[in-house]
């Protein structure tokens, strides 16, 4: 069965800096990385090969990394297959450094050094568990101020989910994290600030 799905005017892209083998953009939240399985809803390398194509640019584009619907910020596809090779192995490598930034329920400690496990729970969800992969995040608190705190986040693994899983069992969930422990309509204040490599530089998304 065929399915014609139309893409709305109003989704815009802002492309943070592209060269002939890569390509950054500041995702919105809500916006799903790669397709998944609700094909109704465009995701963000659709949206960007389309603008590519509109600009007469054909060729495709490489997933070498994701970020979750709901978070925003920097995130980067591949344009040819070397380079998608060499980001995959950056990315799987703990080479690229990661730094978001994150509103919490609580007021954090100076510093938040989280390493616990992560395992999937089920189909959609995961959890710190004794018998998952090795996971750490790192937290440091930059203001606190009437039970919510922000904070600064470092990520040295990438495990789906982690930044979300890590602070909700610590007991800070993030703020409209209906998943994992914070009730809200807003969109998740998580916010991929920041990618830094010697492939890319250093790329960074404002809030």
């Amino acid at each position: 069965e065929d399915v014609v799905v139309v893409v709305p005017d109003e989704i815009d892209l802002e492309i943070l800096r592209e060269t002939d083998e890569w390509i950054a953009l500041n995702k919105p939240s809500g916006l799903a990385s790669q397709p998944g399985r609700d094909r109704m809803r465009p995701s963000a390398v659709e949206l960007l090969g389309l603008r590519l194509k509109q600009r007469g640019v054909h060729h495709g584009l490489f997933v070498v990394h994701r970020l979750d619907a709901g978070t925003s910020g920097v995130l980067i596809y591949a344009r040819t297959p070397p380079m998608a090779a060499n980001l995959s192995r950056a990315f799987a490598g703990r080479e690229m450094k990661k730094r978001y930034v994150v509103v919490v329920k609580g007021e954090l400690p100076q510093i938040l050094d989280l390493a616990k496990p992560i395992e999937r729970i089920g189909t959609a969800s995961f959890a710190v568990s004794s018998g998952g992969k090795e996971s750490r995040t790192i937290v440091r608190c930059l203001q606190s101020t009437g039970g919510f705190s922000l904070g600064s986040v470092e990520i040295e693994s990438g495990r789906t989910h982690q930044i979300r899983v890590h602070l909700a069992e610590a007991g800070f969930p993030v703020l409209c994290d209906v998943k994992y422990g914070h009730s809200g309509s807003e969109r998740l204040l998580l916010h991929s600030l920041s990618l830094s490599h010697a492939l890319i530089g250093k790329l960074e998304a404002p809030i």
